[in-house]
């Protein structure tokens, strides 16, 4: 069983840009003086060999790519 990340969760001051180093990453919402990031890992998170495992990162995958600022499927709200 491999395990790996699909996302990272993180919170940076609104003046700190530093998340721009990142290779993949989306902003996924603003709250007081918070910025929120969904980061993505950039190598391979399953077995590829596994035909379950591909479609069950796939399908996780794509609920997790969701996370963007102001997209209307967004699960999370920010106040």
């Amino acid at each position: 069983m491999m395990r790996g990340k699909l996302v990272t969760i993180l919170a940076y001051d609104a003046d700190d840009e530093s998340y721009d180093v990142l290779p993949e990453y989306n902003v996924i919402g603003v709250s007081g003086c918070k910025v929120y990031i969904a980061a993505y890992p950039t190598d391979m998170q399953y077995d590829s060999s596994d035909k379950k495992a591909v479609a069950n990162y796939l399908a996780v995958f794509e609920e997790v790519s969701r996370l963007m600022e102001d997209a209307p499927d967004c699960p999370l709200t920010f106040r």
